[in-house]
Formats: C-alpha cells, sequence, structure tokens
C-alpha cells in the first residue's frame, strides 16, 4: 500500500519535493470520510483545498437543468481541486461521493518548511 508521501510524489504540485517535505506536506493534512451523496463541493463556491482520495470513489460533474455531465470518476490514488491552490476561481464543478470516501486535503495557503522556499 502507498504512503501518503508516495501519493502525494503523485501529484505534479508537490511531485520535484524531497522526502522530507512530503512528510512535512503529509502531515499538515486533514482528513475527512463522507458517505456516498454526500457533498464535496459543488460549482460557483470559493475552491480553498486540494483533495486526495484513499479509499472510495468521486464523481466529478457539472450540473445542469435537465441533466448532469460527467467529468470523472476518481478513486484511490486521485487528486482534484488542485487549481484552488493556485487561483482565487470558484469551482467549475461539484464534486460528490459515490460511495462511502475517505480523503486527505490541504486548504491554500500550505506552508512549506524553509528548506523548501530557500531552494526556490
Amino acid at each position: 500500500m502507498a504512503t501518503p508521501q508516495d501519493l502525494l510524489a503523485r501529484i505534479p504540485l508537490f511531485s520535484s519535493l524531497g522526502e522530507e517535505d512530503l512528510a512535512h506536506v503529509a502531515a499538515i493534512a486533514r482528513v475527512r470520510t463522507l458517505d456516498k451523496g454526500e457533498r464535496v463541493f459543488e460549482i460557483g463556491e470559493p475552491g480553498r483545498s486540494l483533495f486526495l482520495i484513499t479509499e472510495g470513489f468521486i464523481q466529478i460533474h457539472q450540473p445542469h437543468r435537465e441533466t448532469h455531465f460527467e467529468l470523472a470518476q476518481l478513486g484511490p490514488g486521485d487528486f482534484f481541486g488542485e487549481m484552488a491552490l493556485l487561483n482565487d476561481a470558484p469551482r467549475s464543478a461539484t464534486a460528490r461521493p459515490l460511495s462511502r470516501l475517505r480523503f486527505s486535503f490541504w486548504r491554500r495557503p500550505i506552508s512549506m518548511p524553509s528548506s523548501s522556499r530557500s531552494q526556490a
């Protein structure tokens, strides 16, 4: 089973970090569990978090009046919401669990150890 650091290293935003910095980012994560159909976020809400799925599946879709357009189904090891860490744009889609969902998330801004900041 992949460690939290292994999963984080797969996210392009964190892929250049060393093991110590990945461990720091993993340590500051918040963890949440939702049941099928509960809301992670809705289209139009402010985007402030990046999510990493550790258990379960989620549907990302754009709801419309008559129907909705599915953008993706994601599962363990997948991440979503990364644009929220880069800009202040509202959410462009809705995210709802398709099953019991457990995920880690990080809110903007993510504080990084001084070793990462000095390399930039």
